[in-house]
C-alpha cells in the first residue's frame, strides 16, 4: 500500500510466460496477502518478450532491487512469485551470489517454471491432466525471451543452476500441474545435496490454484 510502513517487503515477480503482463488476479492476491500479513509488497514491471529479453529483465529486476534494499535497510525481505514469475524469483536469487546485494530472508514460488526446455519425461503423463499449459508452446515462448542464451541457461532455467547458499525455496504446486514434473526433480536434488526446503503438493490442483476462489486457495494462503 502506498504510503503504508512495514517490516517485511515482498519483491513479487508477477508469471505471464514471460510475455503477458499482471492481470486481475494477481491484484487480488496481493490484497488477500497484503490484508493477512501487513507485508508491503514491490510488483516489477519487468520486461517482456517479444518486444525484449533476459539481459532487459534482469538489468531492470537489479536496478530496482537496489533501490529496495537501499530503502529498507534492517527489514525483511522477501521473494515471491507464480509461474514464469516463480523461477524468475529462484533464478533472479542466484544471480544474487555474483553481485553486492543480499539474498532474501526466503523464496516462495506458486507453480515455478523452473526449465524452459520442458524436457523432463515426467511430463508426458501429466500433459494428459493439465489443460491449462501447452509443453511445446511454452517452449517456444521461453526460448524467445531467452533470446541468445542457451535454453539451459540458469537464468531462465534455474534448475540448472545452483541452489547452495541461495536463500530457502517454498513450494506450492498441485498435481494437475505440468510443472509438477520439475518440482519434484529439484525436491529429490535439494534432498541429496541436503539444502533444506518447504514443499506444498496438492492433489488435482492445476496451474497458480492458489489466486482462484476455492477452499484449497485459503489453506495455501495461510501457508504462504
Amino acid at each position: 500500500p502506498k504510503g503504508a510502513s512495514s517490516d517485511t517487503v515482498v519483491y513479487y515477480f508477477h508469471g505471464g510466460a514471460y510475455c503477458y503482463n499482471v492481470v486481475g488476479l494477481h491484484w487480488t492476491l496481493l490484497s488477500k496477502l497484503m490484508d493477512a500479513s501487513g507485508a508491503t509488497f514491490v510488483v516489477p514491471n519487468y520486461h517482456l518478450a517479444p518486444v525484449d529479453n533476459v539481459p532487459a529483465a534482469y538489468g531492470y529486476l537489479e536496478e530496482l532491487y537496489r533501490q529496495v534494499v537501499a530503502k529498507n535497510q534492517g527489514k525483511r525481505i522477501v521473494f515471491m512469485g507464480d509461474s514464469a514469475g516463480g523461477g524468475l524469483a529462484i533464478a533472479f536469487a542466484q544471480t544474487l551470489l555474483e553481485t553486492d546485494l543480499p539474498q532474501p530472508e526466503q523464496i516462495i514460488a506458486q507453480s515455478p517454471w523452473l526449465d524452459i526446455t520442458m524436457s523432463n519425461p515426467d511430463m508426458a503423463q501429466i500433459d494428459r491432466e493439465d489443460k491449462a499449459l501447452h509443453r511445446t508452446s511454452l517452449r517456444e515462448i521461453g526460448t524467445t525471451f531467452a533470446a541468445d542464451l542457451e535454453p539451459t541457461d540458469p537464468r531462465v532455467s534455474p534448475i540448472y543452476g545452483t541452489f547452495t547458499d541461495v536463500a530457502k525455496i517454498s513450494i506450492f504446486i498441485g498435481t494437475h500441474d505440468l510443472f509438477v514434473a520439475d518440482t519434484r526433480k529439484l525436491r529429490a536434488r535439494l534432498k541429496q545435496e541436503g539444502i533444506p526446503m518447504n514443499y506444498y503438493e496438492y492433489p488435482k490442483m492445476i496451474l497458480t490454484w492458489a489466486m482462484f476462489p476455492m477452499p484449497e486457495c485459503k489453506v495455501a494462503l495461510e501457508q504462504m
